[in-house]
């Protein structure tokens, strides 16, 4: 028997309905129909691209695909075969069909569907970047190049605007590989120091009168950055003091809009500009060589007329925040972060957008990453911890997995992306 030629990435995504027709087939063939993202997993990939029956059935495949379309679309293939996948792709989508109509939660949606739509979301987001980026405002630039007209005196003002509506979100990279916010759901009065494992970089973050601040205090950060680099996109200059309506803030967050929300917001304000931080890591080639607070100082600009709760706010931010975003040391994040309860599972999705990337997976030891997530928790503790959130599969974008050794490895939710690490 002739030997069967393994599959490479390169093929499979030059001949993706090939893919997906041999993939339906060796699942059928394996009995493991209906199928789900759970049943996507790395090892799964392993033990299928590695199967001679998956690759004599994607070759099939892709022979039959090609002289389909060498023939106007009629394909001329031994029946035997074409009749084989054809009742497993029907199998597969009525097997779909059930799950679907059964589903209570998105997760238990077809992956293919989950693509497709993540695709298409992925497309509206890029045609409107391009279409505010590229597309000049012509009104603007006649007024602008009108000679009748006084110059411009003023192109920075005071403070900016935090007035934009489409926008994606940001999170400076800075903070996101350093652990400068606490996971304690408590007031957090001890001091914190973090080296990483090279010893090249390091943070010390005293906290203030009102404790140090909070991972999900980090929210009106991450705020003001999407809103900052986004004006910077549109080849504006925006100051580091910016202004927001507080209403829109918990909106876009998705906190309570409600008394608590407001009450929490000041607090919010307090602790991050009463610690200060002592650092060594550089943002926008600059070393800030002092203590300084991550903001610099808020005020409430407008209150209700009915009560004291806050209407508009302005926060100064730090020059290492502030360096980081004109430098566009800021990765996008996904708008599901808002939606993690718990400060820790924050800051592993962090982690994970900040170190996955493009190349679709990542490895850490257990011991460093809970350092890296700035846990003061015991590892036994701390292993727990990770088990029950990977049980509960919350973190988006990626999936974690705990493996022999007490090795972490971080994978990219796309299982093409994913594939990349393992093939």
């Amino acid at each position: 028997m002739a030997e069967v030629k393994m599959v490479s990435m390169a093929e499979l995504e030059a001949n993706s309905e090939a893919y997906k027709v041999a993939m339906l087939g060796y699942m059928a063939s394996r009995g493991d129909l209906p199928f789900s993202e759970q049943k996507m997993t790395p090892a799964f990939f392993v033990e299928m691209f590695n199967s001679p029956d998956f690759s004599e059935a994607f070759e099939s495949a892709k022979a039959n695909i090609a002289e389909r379309e060498a023939n106007g679309g009629i394909a001329k293939t031994k029946e035997g075969l074409k009749a084989r996948l054809e009742k497993d792709r029907e199998e597969a989508e009525k097997q779909v069909a059930a799950i679907k109509a059964q589903a209570k939660q998105p997760k238990q949606a077809n992956m293919f569907d989950l693509l497709q739509q993540r695709s298409e979301e992925a497309k509206q987001r890029q045609e409107a970047k391009q279409q505010s980026f590229f597309e000049p405002d012509l009104e603007c630039e006649q007024l602008a190049d009108n000679p009748n007209l006084a110059p411009v005196r003023h192109t920075q003002r005071d403070f900016f605007v935090c007035d934009l509506v489409d926008y994606a979100l940001k999170d400076d990279q800075a903070s996101m590989e350093a652990p400068i916010f606490s996971l304690s759901t408590r007031e957090d009065m001890k001091l914190w120091t973090w080296t990483s494992e090279d010893g090249k970089k390091s943070v010390e973050v005293a906290p203030g009168y009102y404790g140090r601040a909070t991972q999900h205090d980090k929210d009106i950060l991450i705020y003001c950055a999407s809103q900052l680099t986004e004006a910077i996109n549109k080849g504006l200059q925006p100051s580091k003091t910016v202004r927001f309506t507080a209403y829109d803030f918990l909106v876009a967050t998705n906190r309570t809009t409600g008394g608590v929300g407001y009450d929490r917001l000041k607090d919010t304000l307090n602790r991050l500009s009463g610690m200060r931080i002592t650092t060594n890591i550089i943002t926008g080639k600059s070393r800030i060589a002092k203590g300084f607070g991550i903001v610099d100082s808020w005020e409430v600009i407008e209150k209700s007329p009915d009560s004291d709760r806050m209407i508009a706010v302005e926060v100064t931010l730090s020059d290492w925040l502030y360096n980081s975003i004109q430098a566009h040391e800021v990765l996008t994040i996904h708008p599901d972060y808002f939606r993690l309860r718990k400060p820790l599972e924050r800051r592993l999705y962090e982690i994970a957008r900040k170190h996955v990337g493009k190349q679709g997976a990542w490895k850490i030891a257990l011991e460093a990453l809970r350092d890296k997530c700035g846990s003061t928790r015991e590892v036994r503790k701390f292993k727990a911890d990770l088990k029950m959130i990977i049980e509960a599969d919350t973190i988006p974008q990626y999936r974690y997995q705990l493996g022999a050794g007490d090795m972490i490895t971080i994978y990219d939710r796309d299982p093409n992306k994913a594939l990349k690490a393992l093939l």
